[in-house]
């Protein structure tokens, strides 16, 4: 009877036992495929992240390069407009010039907000900092946009805080783009009235630490309160595309908004229907020593008669690169390569060379690598005249042996400028 007793508790302990087992098999089971969903789950992530990346680079390299092929045109259109304007006396023809002119600065404006905006999304627009004469950029926004104030009818006022120190540490490129956007804008939506450009220290204490304040206020149409909500969406212009009254990508204040915030600084808009516009910049900014501001103010053209030597296989760029030289007195020779500009400076001595960046057969920073690379020719300057506009393009060119840079497309004074200072540093 024992045994039997026993024998009855050892089998149900058993089926315990097993059923126990079974349970945890199960849970096991269910904790395995869990941890197997999981693991499927974390690849898929990862490999999404992956075809995200590959698909946000491909997108950047596009864009990048599509910005190079406009541009390379463009330096044409926009070059010998230039040059014509200065032959032609004609009223007609000289409005014609200006209509293609203003018409290429704004088809070139639209690539670089397209651009800004891919690499802002990207996380690979940076700040970077440099000397910024203050007084002049304010000028050179007054010159940018004199004709299309003029063709308007409209008029620009300009009001600027002359405490504000002349040299400041800032990203000269950003703050006109952040500029060029408002005023762009403003004379847009504006059909008579004026545009009123700003800029002021309003930092609380003295010290080199400042907030300098850019407003630009116009008498324009407004902005509706609904609108407002949707200002800084991209491409949002408050219009359907198909019934849209005004041109325009509808870029500029999403780009704003999102430069404003890289640069640390705030915006701020007080807008009426039928009334007008204000729109409100506050940017931390930093001042720096002044010192040597007389020299970057003395006469440009110290000398005139340049050996220059010139690699570019664009014949438009060639041409206009020539006209230019004429026009200035310059003894300039082109050729098509990097190769071809190597061969060409073991026969004969130059000044200075325009180097082109994209070019076949020797791109150009494989031949700035040779050049400085030879005892003979390593200090001599080198400028970049390329149509590549990316920061990281120019940061790398410059790291890359290269003295200057001019962004395609270019203008006979940018194109001294950069010459001039190149050519003067190299003398002192």
């Amino acid at each position: 009877m024992k045994i039997n007793n026993i024998n009855r508790k050892l089998i149900k302990n058993g089926i315990l036992l097993e059923n126990s087992l079974s349970e945890l098999a199960g849970k096991n089971k269910e904790l395995i495929e869990k941890n197997i969903k999981q693991k499927q789950t974390e690849v898929k992530l990862a490999e999404a992240k992956k075809a995200a990346e590959k698909a946000n680079y491909a997108k950047s390299g596009f864009l990048a390069n599509m910005s190079h092929e406009l541009r390379t045109p463009l330096n044409g259109i926009v070059g010998f407009a230039e040059i014509l304007k200065d032959m032609e006396t004609d009223t007609a023809k000289l409005e014609y010039l200006d209509i293609m002119k203003e018409s290429s600065s704004h088809l070139l404006s639209l690539v670089n907000d397209v651009l800004s905006l891919s690499k802002i999304e990207a996380g690979k627009e940076e700040v970077i900092k440099k000397d910024v004469d203050f007084y002049s950029l304010i000028k050179n926004i007054e010159g940018i946009f004199k004709q299309q104030i003029i063709n308007r009818r409209l008029e620009l006022i300009v009001e600027y805080d002359e405490t504000i120190p002349r040299i400041m540490l800032a990203d000269r490129t950003k703050l006109l783009q952040i500029l060029n956007n408002l005023i762009s804008n403003s004379i847009k939506f504006t059909h008579e009235g004026y545009i009123k450009l700003t800029v002021k220290d309003i930092t609380a204490e003295e010290n080199t630490n400042k907030t300098i304040e850019f407003s630009v206020i116009d008498t324009g149409i407004g902005i509706n309160e609904e609108k407002q909500k949707r200002l800084y969406e991209p491409f949002e212009q408050g219009e359907h595309y198909m019934k849209k009254t005004y041109g325009g990508s509808g870029l500029g204040l999403a780009i704003v908004k999102k430069l404003v915030d890289l640069m640390n600084g705030e915006i701020e808009i007080k807008t009426q229907t039928g009334k007008g516009t204000q729109i409100t910049i506050r940017l931390p900014l930093e001042s720096v020593n002044e010192m040597g501001i007389e020299v970057k103010e003395e006469k440009l053209d110290f000398k005139r008669s340049f050996k220059i030597l010139s690699a570019d296989d664009n014949k438009v760029s060639q041409a206009l690169l020539k006209v230019i030289a004429h026009k200035e007195n310059w003894n300039l020779k082109s050729v098509s390569n990097g190769k071809e500009l190597l061969e060409e400076l073991g026969k004969n001595s130059y000044d200075l060379i325009l180097m082109d960046i994209q070019m076949p057969v020797m791109d150009g920073l494989e031949a700035t690598k040779l050049i400085r690379e030879n005892k003979k020719h390593d200090k001599l300057p080198i400028i970049a005249v390329s149509a590549f506009a990316l920061e990281e393009d120019i940061e790398n060119t410059l790291k890359a042996g290269i003295n200057g840079y001019v962004t395609k497309p270019l203008t006979t004074e940018q194109l001294k400028e950069v010459v001039f200072s190149t050519m003067r540093q190299e003398i002192n």
